[in-house]
């Protein structure tokens, strides 16, 4: 069992994530997005996860396409998981061959 180290702050995590997207951290810029997204802001994690994808992150790409595909727009999300897909992301890879399989 993992020792807890520090009380966890949802606000303090995303001002911190908010920081180091701020100095160009691609990887955090989608921790922030993905953070925005499990506490039902998709707004701002969609906001999150283009300055991710415009940093460089191709995971994000495909995490944007999870937010797509939940508010049902299917089309959008496919395109966003195809280009994943076709960047090397396993996430879109993944999502990709469920829209193969399924149609």
């Amino acid at each position: 069992e993992r020792e807890v180290l520090v009380v966890p702050d949802v606000n303090q995590a995303a001002g911190l994530y908010s920081a180091a997207t701020r100095g160009g951290h691609a990887k955090a810029a989608c921790a922030l997005g993905s953070l925005y997204a499990d506490h039902n802001d998709p707004d701002k994690a969609a906001e999150s996860f283009l300055q991710a994808v415009e940093l460089g992150s191709v995971e994000a790409v495909s995490r944007l396409g999870l937010l797509y595909e939940e508010a049902g727009h299917a089309e959008e999300a496919l395109s966003l998981f195809t280009q994943g897909a076709e960047a090397g992301d396993p996430l879109g890879q993944a999502h990709m061959a469920q829209y193969m399989a399924e149609g």
